[in-house]
């Protein structure tokens, strides 16, 4: 009986914490939009309030006063309410990679999911199934997940999802040193680029590479774009 008239105080938003404390109308966002918002949203589950809204302040008479600006998220999407900026923005990516990246992110491929819609119903080039989107090729497809595993090995320092999402959160909200951070970022843009570039073209029959030889190009892409950028004497990268 108590719990419907319990609120937190938000304040600056740096104590009240976004999923569990009691600051929403309706309850805890946790148990209003479930645990798996936490990974569609990019959010951890410890983030506070004031990491997931701008705070605009105002001077006025003496004083300054802390107004909620713009929040870091779009409640009610999936992937585009990520922040993209540190896939496609980064000084040791690939800019002409950074394109396909970001379309993929947005899902602005033209996958199965947009020729449907134009009366043309696609199946996955790689595996056949029915219904080829943007979340089956990267990377539920039984053909990318495996290229997937092989390139990324024990970067995440736990088991490779190939869910499309859960991949997105992890590489955003991940407690990972700078270089693991480099190279998951690298390894994630490349790989979408180039699975990209086989599914087009298997589609137009002047590809046909196994698992091993995608994969070996992605890690060779990587180790060459390191190269150039003057890291190939640090090991660890």
């Amino acid at each position: 009986m108590a719990k419907s008239f319990l609120r937190y105080e938000v304040n600056d938003g740096n104590t009240a914490r976004f999923w569990t404390d009691i600051w929403y109308p309706r309850g805890r966002l946790i148990e209003v939009a479930g645990e798996i918002s936490t990974q569609r949203l990019g959010i951890r589950r410890e983030a506070r309030i004031s990491e997931t809204v701008e705070m605009q302040f105002y001077g006025r008479e003496g004083m300054v006063i802390m107004v909620p600006g713009l929040w870091l998220l779009k409640l009610g999407t999936r992937s585009d309410s990520l922040r993209t900026r540190p896939f496609t923005q980064f000084s040791q990516g690939i800019p002409r990679y950074a394109f396909i990246t970001w379309l993929a992110i947005h899902d602005r491929l033209s996958t199965g999911r947009r020729t449907s819609s134009w009366g043309q119903p696609q199946c996955c080039i790689f595996c056949m199934e029915p219904d080829e989107t943007r979340d089956h090729i990267f990377f539920a497809c039984p053909y990318t997940f495996m290229v997937w595993l092989k390139v990324t090995g024990n970067l995440f320092g736990l088991e490779t999802d190939p869910d499309w999402d859960i991949t997105l959160s992890r590489l955003l909200t991940g407690s990972y040193d700078r270089v693991t951070f480099i190279l998951l970022r690298l390894v994630f843009q490349v790989s979408v680029y180039l699975t990209w570039r086989e599914r087009n073209e298997r589609k137009h029959n002047t590809s046909n590479k196994s698992v091993a030889q995608l994969a070996k190009l992605i890690d060779k892409t990587v180790r060459n774009r390191i190269t150039s950028l003057k890291y190939a004497c640090n090991p660890r990268l």
